[in-house]
């Protein structure tokens, strides 16, 4: 399997989506854990993560509630032992995607994706996915079974919590996210934490907007921090992404 670390991250700077899967074949029944990291920054990618297992043999919890020299830890052990997916929807794909659909709506085609993903491997014998909440427990669900009707899942709040499969993915999406963010190829790094009221952040902001031009594209442009210094500084963001990647409906 390829560590986290050698995945070749200029891909994820210059897609709208990128994909990047470790899997190995398994002989028993397996559990698929699915969560999420940076649904809320204003800056950087939104990144899903998947981890499958026969079972779980390590104490994983959920990846915001470790210090992260633990969590990079957790990786180590999951890149080593345990198949992974993850994707990184980058800050642009968002920002023109919320233009004609929700952030839930693009959730909801990134985790079906990732899961027909582990399903087309024909790796697995999936006894059932444990997925965090995604907005309505019903129209997740809906939506699951209509893409997977022979597959049984879970959906709960915090369930990256309750279970360690779910705990395993959020640490693989937060760590992804994390590296993505520090590598971003930009000159200024102090943007802190990415979310909007993070005062790191919002002077990271004012010091990289331009008049002519906006943000740079790490920025998501229709978070309403983002909004107020377009109508302010009366400039307006790009209309259209230089490439455009759409799912097929779920």
């Amino acid at each position: 399997m390829v560590p986290l670390e050698m995945n070749n991250d200029e891909e994820s700077y210059n897609k709208d989506i990128y994909t990047f899967k470790s899997l190995k074949q398994l002989k028993k029944k397996v559990i698929i854990g699915v969560d999420e990291a940076g649904r809320g920054p204003a800056l950087g990618h939104m990144v899903y993560g998947a981890m499958i297992a026969e079972e779980i043999k390590h104490p994983f919890t959920d990846s915001k509630a470790i210090a992260e020299s633990k969590r990079n830890e957790f990786l180590k052990i999951i890149e080593k032992e345990y198949s992974y997916v993850y994707t990184a929807i980058h800050p642009q794909y968002i920002s023109h995607q919320m233009s004609v659909e929700s952030l839930n709506d693009i959730a909801y085609k990134v985790v079906i994706n990732i899961l027909k993903t582990i399903v087309n491997s024909k790796l697995y014998n999936i006894s059932c996915v444990y997925l965090d909440a995604l907005g309505p427990n019903t129209t997740y669900m809906r939506i699951l079974e209509k893409n997977f009707p022979k597959i049984k899942f879970v959906v709960e709040c915090k369930a990256d919590s309750t279970y360690p499969v779910v705990a395993g993915a959020s640490i693989v999406a937060k760590v992804t996210r994390d590296r993505l963010l520090r590598n971003w190829p930009v000159t200024d790094k102090k943007f802190g934490s990415g979310y909007p009221g993070d005062d790191v952040t919002r002077k990271w902001l004012e010091r990289n907007f331009c008049p002519v031009f906006g943000f740079p594209n790490i920025v998501r442009f229709s978070w309403k921090t983002v909004k107020q210094f377009f109508k302010t500084r009366e400039s307006k963001p790009l209309k259209k992404p230089k490439n455009f990647l759409f799912f097929e409906n779920y």
